[in-house]
């Protein structure tokens, strides 16, 4: 009788074997119909740091790739191999290549969803891992891909290659836009964190921007927390009337946390600033006693 799934995948987890008996079953299992299965084996290589089997791991990426809805419906086996590849520091650049530009679209509640998404963004970790010399390119193109997280990881992982290219691919990516905040904010992040000054005044830019691109500036400048970026987020502060933004670059300010940011916050207090209950309410989430001493003369409820 063939055994069920779950007691196959029992069988995988709780295996006795150890050795060539147990590397060989884990090879088998990468054969296996089950994408599921195959899942499991490559996470346990993984975790087991089975070097040996990386041809296997190839090979059955490769038979995925054949009858992809059937034999790997939401491309769990391919991203799990090819997350054990890298682990295990394979240098295969073919199968990278192949991944980086994979997109398997399956029928969803009636429309058609691309699950190959986190695969692609994957494959982007794995060129830079193998320093593959035309990883950049591969990196440009996926900037241009039509699902976010995808455009994002090409961001991060373009952050990591330490080439002097990387700076105005990012540069020209955030002057093009994006209409996902998460994006820009990968791409602000990622600059900032290459070149902090010259970066610093090149976000300041888009404080002038729509709200939520001046927002997503915002945040940036305050998680990198770069020298000068308290009175750049002050003198944006300071010229803009949208009151969601005033909010938005008020908590940026508090997220600075320094102490000239907490000055400036009490001087909107002592200044009577139209904002000041989005100070009071900035001031508050640093939960610091003396912080509260100081609100008291203000008569605010803590």
């Amino acid at each position: 009788m063939a055994k069920k799934l779950k007691d196959r995948l029992a069988e995988l987890n709780n295996l006795g074997l150890a050795g060539d008996e147990r590397t060989q079953y884990l090879a088998k299992s990468l054969q296996a119909k089950s994408n599921f299965l195959v899942a499991n084996a490559a996470r346990i290589i993984a975790r087991e740091d089975i070097t040996e089997l990386e041809n296997e791991l190839i090979l059955s990426f490769e038979r995925l790739l054949k009858t992809p809805l059937k034999s790997d419906p939401s491309c769990a086996a391919k991203i799990a191999i090819l997350e054990t590849l890298i682990s295990l520091g394979s240098k295969e650049i073919g199968i990278y290549l192949k991944a980086i530009k994979y997109i398997q679209l399956e029928p969803i509640y009636g429309a058609k969803e691309d699950t190959a998404v986190k695969l692609r963004a994957t494959a982007a970790y794995g060129l830079i891992k193998s320093n593959y010399y035309g990883v950049i390119n591969e990196l440009a193109a996926l900037l241009a891909d039509k699902e976010i997280q995808a455009r994002a990881a090409a961001i991060s992982a373009l952050a990591n290659c330490n080439a002097l290219a990387v700076v105005p691919i990012l540069r020209y990516k955030a002057i093009i836009g994006d209409p996902s905040s998460r994006v820009l904010s990968a791409c602000f992040d990622s600059l900032l964190a290459l070149e902090p000054y010259e970066s610093r005044d090149f976000v300041a830019q888009f404080l002038d921007k729509s709200i939520l691109i001046a927002e997503t500036a915002a945040l940036s400048l305050s998680e990198a927390r770069i020298e000068g970026s308290l009175q750049i987020l002050t003198n944006s502060l300071e010229k803009t009337i949208d009151k969601d933004l005033q909010k938005t670059i008020i908590t940026a300010i508090a997220m600075l946390r320094c102490e000239p940011a907490i000055d400036y916050l009490f001087s909107i207090l002592e200044n009577e600033k139209a904002y000041a209950d989005d100070a009071i309410i900035a001031l508050k989430l640093f939960g610091d006693e003396d912080i509260f001493k100081r609100l008291e003369p203000f008569k605010v409820f803590i």
